[in-house]
């Protein structure tokens, strides 16, 4: 309770800031000739599908033969696992797809999917969960939302 009177007290003994204490602004430097505006550059060309999967492979590279654990958890929850007899092979999708609303003509509100690439990603782990091989496939503009995912082996 004091401490709480005693943290009032200062609060009101402190003086508020008033404008002839705050220093005026600099005045601004003569401004420099504006520069001719240079249009932006075109926007790259998307990736092909065989680029995308070649990416993927890339950034795939240096997980062989390193535990898959720090992999499994950058990627997620993968769709499917299946058991084979030197380890397992797990599966994980991208879609790339868009999400459109719209009123039909008895007022109701309908909301559908636009567009819907699929890319695959199957990872093959040996039985000590180390990295044994991979393979993508599926649209090349899917398959780039693995290159964020996949990262680097730690």
């Amino acid at each position: 309770m004091i401490l709480q009177a005693l943290l009032m007290a200062m609060l009101f003994a402190e003086p508020a800031a008033t404008p002839a204490s705050v220093p005026a602004p600099p005045a601004p430097a003569v401004a420099p000739a504006a520069a001719p505006a240079v249009p932006p550059p075109p926007p790259p060309p998307p990736m092909t599908d065989a680029q995308a999967i070649a990416r993927v492979d890339a950034l795939m590279t240096p997980w062989k033969g390193k535990s898959g654990e720090r992999l499994r958890g950058l990627l997620g929850l993968s769709e499917t696992t299946r058991m084979a007899s030197d380890g397992q092979v797990s599966f994980w999708v991208r879609r790339s797809e868009a999400t459109a609303c719209g009123v039909s003509a008895g007022g109701v509100i309908r909301c559908g999917v636009i567009g819907g690439a699929v890319c695959r990603l199957a990872v093959a782990f040996d039985k000590t969960g180390k990295v044994i091989n991979w393979k993508a496939s599926g649209a090349g503009e899917a398959c780039e939302l693995f290159f964020d995912d996949i990262g680097a082996p730690g």
